[in-house]
């Protein structure tokens, strides 16, 4: 999983917790989030980029973001 050797985290999303907001998505400072198109709250990280700051978890309201170990 980790590509990003520097990245301790990744962010999950929790599906059936989003509530279709886009906090993740205004709030990520290094644009790895996207949409995906027909399928409501559904969001894919581009984890090539992502470094594991964590913005996104910390930005969702309904707590569908969590940070995982890269370890695992």
């Amino acid at each position: 999983m980790n590509k990003n050797k520097q990245r301790p985290e990744h962010p999950v999303q929790i599906l059936d917790k989003c509530i279709d907001c886009n906090d993740c998505i205004e709030n990520c400072d290094q644009n790895c989030i996207v949409k995906v198109d027909g399928e409501n709250g559904k969001i894919e990280f581009d984890y090539e980029i992502c470094v594991g700051c964590g913005l996104c978890a910390e930005a969702c309201p309904a707590e569908a973001i969590v940070m995982e170990n890269d370890e695992e």
